[in-house]
C-alpha cells in the first residue's frame, strides 16, 4: 500500500485502516467493521460518521440497517484541492491580518534595538528573519562572517535554508575560517589565513541587521540580534576591507549569472 499520509488531511490512522477496510470489502454493516478491523463498534462508529462527513463513505438503508460503501480514491484529489484552496485563501487573510498589526506597531525612537534569541529554534527564527527581511529589499545580497564550528549546527532546524535563499535570488558572501569545499550557488566564499581564524562565532550582516551568534562547549546557540543601520553599516565596512584583503576563492556564480537560477543541491552545503 502506498505511503500516503492520511494525517495531512486530519485523519487518524484508525480512519484510514476502516477505509481501507471497506475498499476490500464494500457494502457491509458497521459490526462486519468492526469484527474484520478489531475495532470497537463505538470507535468505528465514530470513524465512519467522520469519514462520511467528508465523503470518503457513503451508505444504502436496507430496512432497518445501513451497510457501508468507500467513496472512490479520486475523492482524497478532491480534498487536497480543497485544502489547498483553504491554505491560499488563509495566506491571503494572514496578509491583511499582518498589515494590520504592523499599523498599530508604535514607531520605535533612535538608538539600538535588540532581540535575544536562544537554542536552535531561536537560530532558526534568525534565519526565516534573514530570508523575510532580504525578500524586501532591491539587492538581495548579504554578508556573513562564518566559522567551521558554528555552521555545524546553526541549520539543524532549518537544513533546506539554502534552497530556500536559492530559490528567492539571494546572493551572500562568506569570509570563513575553513577552506573551499563543493560549490554553493548564488555564494562566494573567501577564506581567513591561518592565525587570523576565529573560534565559534558567526555573524550575519543583512538589511539594516546584525546578528550575532555563539557556540557554548556543548553545541548550545545564544544570538542577539541588534537593528540599527548604524552598527549594520559598520560591520558591513569591517567586511568590505577584510574580504578585499583575501584571495577569491569563488565557490558558486556571480550575480550576472543568477539569472539562470540552477537546479540547488539535494542538500543543504552550510556556509
Amino acid at each position: 500500500m502506498s505511503e500516503f499520509d492520511y494525517r495531512v488531511l486530519g485523519l487518524e490512522p484508525r480512519d484510514k485502516i476502516v477505509y481501507e477496510t471497506l475498499y476490500k470489502l464494500d457494502k457491509v454493516s458497521l459490526r462486519s467493521i468492526a469484527q474484520e478491523t478489531g475495532m470497537n463498534r463505538g470507535t468505528v462508529y465514530e470513524v465512519i460518521k467522520k469519514l462520511t462527513s467528508l465523503g470518503l463513505i457513503t451508505f444504502t438503508q436496507v430496512g432497518e440497517r445501513r451497510y457501508y460503501s468507500p467513496a472512490p480514491p479520486e475523492v482524497f484529489r478532491e480534498l487536497i484541492r480543497e485544502r489547498r484552496d483553504q491554505l491560499q485563501q488563509l495566506e491571503v487573510a494572514a496578509e491583511e491580518y499582518i498589515r494590520s498589526l504592523e499599523s498599530k506597531q508604535p514607531v520605535t525612537g533612535p538608538g539600538y534595538f535588540a532581540s535575544f534569541y536562544e537554542g536552535e529554534e531561536g537560530v532558526a527564527a534568525i534565519l526565516r528573519d534573514v530570508l523575510q527581511t532580504m525578500r524586501g529589499l532591491e539587492k538581495r545580497e548579504y554578508c556573513v562572517f562564518s566559522s567551521e564550528r558554528a555552521s555545524k549546527v546553526i541549520y539543524n532546524r532549518f537544513r533546506n535554508f539554502s534552497r530556500q535563499r536559492v530559490k528567492l535570488g539571494i546572493f551572500v558572501r562568506v569570509i570563513s575560517d575553513k577552506p573551499p569545499s563543493d560549490k554553493v550557488i548564488l555564494a562566494e566564499r573567501r577564506q581567513l589565513p591561518a592565525g587570523r581564524q576565529f573560534l565559534n562565532g558567526y555573524t550575519l550582516i543583512y538589511g539594516d541587521k546584525t546578528a550575532l551568534i555563539s557556540v557554548g562547549e556543548t553545541n548550545t546557540l545564544s544570538a542577539i540580534v541588534i537593528t540599527d543601520n548604524g552598527v549594520a553599516n559598520m560591520q558591513r565596512l569591517i567586511f568590505e576591507q577584510l574580504w578585499q584583503s583575501l584571495e577569491s576563492a569563488s565557490q558558486g556564480q556571480d550575480q550576472s549569472q543568477s539569472a539562470q537560477t540552477p537546479t540547488p543541491p539535494p542538500n543543504d552545503t552550510a556556509l
